[in-house]
């Protein structure tokens, strides 16, 4: 009699086949997967030169790529200037594409830009004084080609992932260096004046207080100009406001050629213009003024058959060691020039200031004479008269204030 505990032969036969097939089963599972690590290892460790052209990337590899691919397009979205969209394609792209040279040559804005590695003899290259072989990538913006992206094929050939790299990031580098060129000139033209390419008050304030605070570190002056266009109105009431424009067009483009790169000219309102000379001395500031007057009467501006000319009156002054009183030193230039206005116009005159920021300069009756420290009022009476710390009264005092006495060590002729 067969006990209750023991279990059939046959159930034992199929439970020990069902093991068998199961263990079968885990063994060729492990073999699979040996035989995958094995070939993404293998795939790996080949260099992609020898790789078949057609060959697709690991699984691996495409999340590499794609992520590299992302991080260049974010840095470049990420940037607000044109200058710096150019920054980032000509550092990343090449190590991006690993080839030895990369290059971009966009014509945007009106403007041609060619943007290659720091050091790089790609431009060369760019324009055929290399030899070189290259492989180029268009770059497209809104359906319209904007430029080329090219790579140096003269060492290496292009890799199937550097083609892929480059076509996926080609259309982002042409969209980035449009955003950018968008964003450059709407900057520009909320702080350029574009009938003479001047600054707007707003931004020449802004910059003379730059410059006023990098001339007190390091103990420079500053040249402050306010240049005024004589009797302008009646070029408007006899031509027209066009030709009154035409006429600020030409004033604009003769102050950038007269002016250094690093002078700041600045629309003042109307036909009035602020001009400030960082690191000037009182002479310096005195011959570009002069120079102004000069260019600007000989300028010739034709208008429907007839020559418009015009001259200017030009107001000078500079700025004390420390001074950062913005409004009381453009004061004394516009002090100045209406003091070259009564003078009979199309001249230069000159205040300076004291100790304290306040003008210094002839009144009324005397304002022909410049306040320079060889030249003193010669409508005063004896100069002797007046008590002075080791100088005349009228050495400084050229207003007709009390002179305050000073110690000896302090300068009384205005630096």
């Amino acid at each position: 009699m067969q006990k209750e505990s023991e279990i059939p032969p046959p159930t034992l036969t199929i439970i020990a086949l069902a093991a068998a097939a199961a263990a079968l089963g885990i063994a060729l599972l492990a073999l699979i997967h040996l035989r995958g690590v094995r070939r993404a290892r293998a795939e790996t460790s080949v260099p992609e030169e020898a790789r078949p052209a057609d060959a697709t990337p690991s699984a691996a590899e495409a999340i590499h790529e794609r992520d590299e691919i992302l991080r260049f397009i974010a840095d470049l979205h990420r940037v607000e200037s044109f200058e710096q969209v150019q920054n980032a394609i000509a550092r990343q792209l090449p190590e991006l594409a690993g080839a030895g040279q990369a290059w971009v040559v966009a014509r945007i804005g009106g403007r041609q830009h060619v943007v290659v590695p720091a050091g790089a003899s790609g431009v060369a290259g760019v324009f055929g004084l290399e030899a070189a072989q290259w492989v180029t990538f268009p770059l497209r913006a809104g359906g319209e080609a904007v430029g080329v992206l090219g790579v140096d094929t003269t060492s290496r050939p292009v890799m199937p992932r550097t083609t892929r790299i480059l076509r996926a990031v080609a259309p982002h580098i042409a969209q980035a260096l449009v955003n950018a060129d968008l964003v450059d000139r709407l900057r520009q033209a909320s702080i350029l004046d574009p009938l003479t390419g001047c600054c707007t008050r707003a931004h020449g304030l802004e910059r003379l207080k730059i410059e006023l605070k990098r001339a007190a570190r390091a103990g420079h002056a500053v040249g402050v100009l306010m240049l005024d266009l004589d009797n302008f109105k009646t070029v408007n009431d006899r031509y027209g406001h066009s030709a009154g424009d035409a006429v600020l067009t030409a004033l604009g483009a003769t102050m950038m050629r007269t002016l250094r790169a690093s002078d700041v000219r600045c629309r003042w309102g109307g036909e009035e213009f602020l001009l400030v000379l960082p690191e000037t001395t009182l002479e310096q500031a005195r011959h570009v003024a002069e120079s102004l007057i000069r260019r600007v009467a000989d300028m010739q501006v034709p208008w429907k058959g007839v020559t418009i000319r015009v001259t200017a009156s030009v107001g000078v002054t500079l700025s004390r060691p420390g001074e950062s009183d913005i409004e009381a030193l453009v004061a004394r230039a516009d002090r100045a020039l209406y003091r070259a206005k009564a003078d009979g116009r199309g001249c230069v005159r000159i205040v300076l200031g004291d100790f304290t920021g306040a003008p210094i300069g002839g009144s009324a009756r005397t304002a022909s004479t410049l306040p320079f420290r060889d030249r003193r009022d010669p409508g005063r009476t004896d100069r002797r008269q007046f008590p002075g710390p080791g100088r005349r009264k009228s050495d400084w005092d050229y207003v007709g204030q009390p002179f305050t006495a000073r110690s000896a060590g302090d300068r009384a002729t205005p630096r």
